[in-house]
């Protein structure tokens, strides 16, 4: 089934720890206005929505990540940096999550408005599914896992600051290149973040068809 929202909609709340459920504040705000969005069917039958890397856009109407603590997690298939190298995932204005730098691509976030936290070179490899998470404190220390391997090189993601623009998954003049899934933004950052993430990481092969690695 096809979303014209932020993700496809997979399952209302993610929890890891026994008793614990998770909510995932993306699935609040389904009032969203696509630009140019597209779809394609992957053989496990997954509809994932397609960014053509210069006028694909989502804009999800109202900013709700705030400044205090967060966790992004999706999937991207990136054909390549997206517009400008710098296609973006998400952002409000003050948080930037995006791939970046030619020589060595990375994904990058920031929650002032700037991208310097930073993943390790060559975090991103074109042309497959990866499982990227984010988290992000209070305080801006952010840190990058890229399918369940902690990948993060700079921490400082600047001061927090409340957003200046709608949420938006991709960005005019910044627009990804490729494909965007499953997105989901929490209100907190789990206690252990590569099991977190690997829960997700463990459904690559089933919904992507890729194995794992």
């Amino acid at each position: 089934m096809k979303s014209t929202g932020i993700v496809f909609k997979q399952r209302e709340f993610y929890g890891t720890d026994p008793g614990t459920i998770y909510e995932d504040v993306s699935r609040e705000h389904r009032t969203c206005t696509p630009t140019a969005l597209d779809y394609t069917q992957l053989p496990s039958g997954l509809w994932v929505p397609v960014f053509n890397g210069s006028t694909t856009i989502i804009n999800l109407a109202d900013d709700f990540i705030g400044v205090g603590d967060f966790t992004m997690q999706c999937w991207v298939y990136a054909i390549s940096l997206g517009e400008n190298d710098q296609g973006y995932i998400l952002s409000n204005g003050k948080v930037v999550i995006r791939l970046s730098f030619p020589a060595n691509p990375r994904f990058q976030s920031g929650r002032d408005g700037s991208a310097s936290a930073n993943a390790n070179n060559d975090s991103i490899i074109f042309n497959t599914w990866l499982h990227l998470m984010v988290t992000s404190t209070i305080t801006g220390t952010t840190r990058h896992y890229v399918d369940a391997v902690d990948e993060t090189n700079g921490i400082n993601g600047g001061t927090p600051a409340a957003g200046t623009a709608n949420v938006f998954v991709s960005l005019a003049s910044r627009a990804f290149d490729g494909y965007i899934s499953g997105l989901e933004v929490y209100s907190f950052i789990p206690a252990s973040p590569v099991p977190f993430a690997t829960a997700r990481y463990n459904e690559k092969a089933l919904l992507y068809g890729e194995a794992l690695i």
